[in-house]
């Protein structure tokens, strides 16, 4: 196999896309897919921009998410009927790995049928170093194996699952697991780390893949060498749009209002021109002891990477979330670019900032399955 890669138009200029691309355009070949877990739809919106960049149609087969606003940003986005998208609590939709088939799963094998491509965000929060309270035995890990119960039903040609680089950590062994029986139903199963600097996003995010493909076995961290290395920066992103709070009332370009001490917090960081708030300016719980979380309360840098973007960037208290350039906290739209949607993705459903939040952030950014998707249909895997 060639270790030529093919070189798409860097991701900015998609994420700075306005306009939706013209539907109707009629592909000789169609790949099928299912996104598990679908969230507001960054998987699929990769898959299908990949699929588009490399001549094909996308047949999106089954959505499921058990939140009733990502699954409607989601349907209205590819206009996907209820029965398609659906809202459903996937712990009950899918049985356990081993067990026979329910008469649910038999209608639903049914009207699915076949895939080529099924992918998968599991809820990572139980993975996440950031969740102190039930971190490595959150019954939610357990989720990770209901992919391998989708895989069972719709014999994709390749599973793709993403989640926290921690998740190798799980008490429950989850992706030991997910390994063994996909093996065991005849899969070629490798597993690797990618950072979202990779992909040509402002963040620092890295994320755990697990690759499963029917035909030859997929070298993940061969392919992310294969990668370009340079870094984008905040700045690439943002620029253009610092006055949109100032012009647009809509809440997807608005931030969240600080506290009046973190309003004086943020005020203080401008004035002395820091991006790290001193500790004698922080909370007790930070100024009075020792702490390694220099990131809270600090402002972002234009000319460097974002951290790693969490439903938390609506507090200045969670995280690295002053904007570079302006006295407040970033918006939606610009988390939204952090996180790869291109400008043309409709979030005009959600009206709650704090929906926006937890939505945006808890997606997967749409360039990682771009940039996995093109490569499987290149290699033929799909």
């Amino acid at each position: 196999m060639s270790k030529r890669v093919i070189r798409f138009p860097e991701t900015r200029d998609w994420v700075l896309t306005p306009s939706r691309p013209v539907n109707g355009i009629r592909y000789r070949e169609t790949i099928s897919i299912a996104d598990i877990f679908s969230g507001c739809g960054g998987m699929t919106l990769g898959a299908l921009e990949a699929a588009h960049r490399m001549s094909r149609g996308c047949d999106i087969r089954l959505a499921i998410d058990w939140a009733e606003l990502p699954l409607s940003v989601f349907q209205k986005n590819f206009e996907c009927p209820e029965t398609v998208a659906r809202k459903e609590n996937v712990a009950e939709l899918l049985s356990e790995v081993s067990k026979r088939m329910t008469a649910v799963e038999v209608g639903l094998r049914r009207r699915v049928g076949e895939l080529d491509l099924l992918m998968a965000g599991p809820p990572c929060q139980g993975h996440s170093d950031l969740n102190n309270s039930s971190r490595r035995e959150d019954p939610r890990n357990g989720l990770y194996l209901k992919v391998v119960r989708a895989a069972k039903l719709f014999k994709p040609k390749v599973v793709f699952v993403e989640n926290v680089p921690t998740v190798i950590h799980d008490v429950g062994r989850a992706v030991e697991l997910a390994t063994h029986h996909l093996e065991a139903l005849g899969y070629h199963v490798r597993e690797g780390m990618v950072s979202m600097l990779r992909l040509g996003l402002p963040q620092r995010r890295k994320r755990h893949l697990l690759i499963a493909c029917q035909g030859e076995p997929f070298d993940i961290d061969e392919f992310v060498k294969t990668l370009p290395d340079e870094c984008a920066t905040v700045s690439m992103f943002l620029s253009g749009i610092e006055n949109e709070p100032n012009e647009r009332p809509e809440p997807f370009f608005q931030p969240s209002r600080p506290t009046p001490v973190n309003a004086a917090r943020i005020q203080y960081l401008f004035k002395h021109q820091l991006h790290d708030l001193p500790n004698e300016q922080r909370p007790p719980c930070h100024r009075d002891k020792e702490h390694a979380y220099v990131s809270m309360y600090g402002r972002m840098h234009w000319d460097k990477p974002a951290q790693t973007l969490t439903s938390g960037f609506g507090s200045m208290g969670q995280g690295r979330y002053v904007h570079p350039t302006r006295r407040r906290l970033i918006t939606p739209h610009e988390a939204a670019r952090l996180q790869g949607f291109p400008d043309y993705f409709d979030f005009t459903e959600v009206t709650s900032v704090t929906a926006l939040r937890e939505m945006i952030a808890n997606a997967v950014p749409p360039p990682l399955t771009l940039a996995f998707v093109a490569e499987f249909i290149r290699r033929k895997l799909l």
